[in-house]
């Protein structure tokens, strides 16, 4: 367990201290703050904007950042040799494959309750000023929640550039941490100013957390193939698996419709993103169960994968 801890925690350093990781964690919390600023374009409900923010951020940082962690820490390692330092130990190649992954989804995880958070946020402010709206007529904000989401994200972005002026912590990881750690401490800090705006407003916060978890299986599954993919495939090779993966996911529907055995092949190992994208609250726990056991079944292949790969 201690070997498994140590190269989960590498793995997860490793995602944080990647300069794209900083700029998206910075950008995305930045941007789903800023969401209920433009309150003309409510698409039918004041919350459905930030919401459709966060969930975005999220798919991203699980497509772009987060796979591809998965790939360099476990595609580059073995293809280096680096990985045959730590397989000399009787280290498992299965638990060397697993602990790698887990590293990459803690920091998926981390990356998705903190923009949870600010989603969270950004829907209470976007709906409680249409709600003050609506009680005086004027198109307002609730400046709230804006303010102390930008100034806590902006503040926590300046403390670690000071943090690696001034005692050499790197850049890219601590504002990684102090963002994501700030996201909670803005949420209650706001919601602590008159609470009582925050009832009969149409919007409870909880009901972010079924599409979150749902979309957080869902990248879960295409973090889980492209580390199975990164074993035995070459970096191009994978790449473009993993880049048709993703587009068959987003085409499911007129793929059944034309290529039904096909599609029917692709559902079993593949996440059906449509699916994924705000479930029905009564399907969420049934669409983020069938994610997370695809991201198993692609776990357990690439276990099976990486027993059988000649490590130099």
């Amino acid at each position: 367990m201690r070997r498994f801890s140590a190269l989960a925690h590498a793995s997860a350093m490793e995602a944080f201290s990647e300069p794209l990781s900083c700029v998206l964690f910075f950008v995305a919390a930045l941007t789903v703050h800023l969401a209920p600023v433009f309150h003309y374009h409510q698409f039918g409900e004041p919350s459905r904007l930030p919401l459709e923010c966060g969930l975005s951020a999220l798919f991203v940082f699980g497509l772009v950042v987060a796979s591809a962690s998965a790939f360099r820490t476990i595609g580059r390692e073995l293809s280096s040799g680096t990985a045959s330092v730590a397989l000399v130990r009787p280290l498992s190649r299965s638990l060397f494959f697993s602990a790698k992954l887990a590293g990459v989804f803690f920091a998926l995880l981390l990356f998705s309750v903190s923009i949870g958070f600010a989603t969270a946020l950004s829907c209470k402010t976007s709906a409680i000023g249409a709600a003050l709206a609506m009680h005086d007529g004027v198109t307002r904000l609730w400046p709230i929640g804006i303010r102390y989401g930008l100034c806590l994200t902006l503040a926590a972005f300046a403390f670690a550039a000071f943090l690696n002026r001034f005692f050499g912590i790197r850049f890219c990881f601590s504002s990684c941490i102090a963002v994501s750690l700030v996201q909670p401490l803005a949420y209650f800090l706001a919601m602590s100013v008159k609470p009582d705006l925050h009832h009969d407003i149409g919007f409870e916060s909880s009901s972010i957390l079924a599409p979150f978890v749902s979309m957080l299986s869902c990248c879960s599954a295409f973090i889980a193939m492209t580390g199975a993919l990164s074993v035995r495939l070459k970096p191009a090779a994978a790449a473009f698996a993993v880049g048709i993966s993703v587009v068959m996911s987003f085409l499911y529907v007129p793929l059944a419709e034309k290529l039904p055995v096909l599609a029917g092949i692709a559902i079993a190992v593949l996440p059906n993103t449509g699916t994924f994208w705000m479930p029905p609250a009564e399907n969420a726990v049934a669409v983020a169960a069938s994610g997370f056991s695809i991201a198993v079944f692609w776990m357990a292949l690439g276990s099976l994968f990486v027993r059988g790969k000649e490590i130099s």
